[in-house]
């Protein structure tokens, strides 16, 4: 009964969310802000078009479904890094251990990069001859615990940093992770609901203007105004994934996975990929990204994996090849280490 009740609830919660979802995404495409929270991680998942929401576990889990974490009892390590479009670079830290009955506990840390930009003014529109280097950061806690042999829940908190020249923006953001196992045919759940937070705002400095108020005393000095930016709401989704084994002999696995994510922002996507695995050692992996938005970014995926073991400790290297329309293609490096 305890666990139909959890079900049943979480179902629940995630249907009144996807229908506002859905309600409101198109007016309002491409209105959201800090987009740092979108940029994905890890090579391992990347190379599956992010599809494995189910079986991401460990430091896999932090990014792309908090209930995973739990799904692993050992520590890990992660570092990931990607090679985005325009120049735009993000380097990705990951930790996670276990405690027992309590649950499991992650740390992450994402920085994403743009590098060095001309100042230009009003007065000076190509340029002052000063530089400066926008920045964007994301530090996450996590915890998960596993409730039943088929239930995990798990939930991440998200400190997200935005500094651009004289302004800077601050905010939190949420995420909330529910795997189900049946048990039936190899088959399993997972729903994600991210970034989901009060809305964020730009000041500071670079707001600040000085001005002649007319009429006043030509003597006297100029007012400091400060203007106010617009506030602007993240960009929230939730995902529905479905993982199958389809594939046991020996030493060999092929898993498939699929997922709908219907975003608040952006029009909704359909996730596909799948995985091979040798002896838990060799990895190939594949997927895609659809969607019906004009002009999309990204399509076919690639990627594989090799984990080398040294007595009780565990070291993976995984790549992933992204299409990405327009732009070159993405490139994910991922290193992660477990004991």
């Amino acid at each position: 009964m305890k666990r139909l009740i959890i079900i049943v609830a979480a179902i629940a919660l995630v249907v009144s969310c996807v229908d506002t979802t859905v309600a409101e995404n198109a007016p309002r495409l491409g209105s959201a802000g800090a987009h740092e929270l979108r940029l994905p991680v890890s090579a391992r998942m990347m190379g599956m078009a992010g599809a494995s929401l189910v079986n991401a576990k460990g430091t896999d889990g932090l990014f792309w479904n908090p209930a995973g974490i739990a799904m692993s009892e050992r520590t890990e390590l992660e570092f990931s890094h990607l090679t985005y479009i325009a120049d735009i670079n993000q380097s990705y830290l990951g930790a996670v251990t276990h405690f027992g009955s309590i649950g499991s506990f992650g740390l992450s840390a994402k920085f994403v990069t743009t590098g060095d930009i001309a100042v230009t003014t009003e007065a000076q529109p190509n340029g002052t001859g000063e530089m400066y280097s926008p920045t964007f950061s994301v530090i996450g806690a996590h915890w998960a615990r596993r409730f039943t042999d088929r239930i995990t829940f798990g939930l991440s908190t998200h400190y997200i940093t935005e500094s651009i020249d004289r302004a800077r923006a601050t905010g939190v953001a949420f995420d909330l992770g529910f795997d189900y196992d049946p048990q039936w045919r190899g088959l399993k759940f997972a729903i994600v609901m991210k970034n989901y937070g009060p809305d964020m705002r730009f000041g500071g400095e670079g707001f600040s203007r000085d001005v002649r108020v007319p009429g006043q005393d030509p003597n006297s000095p100029d007012k400091t105004i400060r203007q106010q930016s617009s506030a602007f709401e993240l960009p929230s989704h939730v995902k529905l994934g479905l993982a199958w084994e389809a594939w046991q002999q020996n030493r060999n696995n092929m898993m498939f996975y699929g997922a709908f994510q219907s975003n608040t922002f952006n029009n909704d996507e359909g996730h596909f990929g799948g995985e091979y695995s040798y002896d838990g050692t060799f990895f190939l992996r594949a997927g895609y990204t659809y969607s019906d938005q004009d002009a999309y970014l990204y399509g076919a995926t690639f990627g594989g994996g090799l984990v080398l073991q040294w007595g009780e400790t565990d070291m993976s290297f995984d790549y992933a090849w992204t299409e990405t329309d327009v732009f070159d293609a993405n490139q994910y490096f991922t290193v992660k280490v477990a004991f």
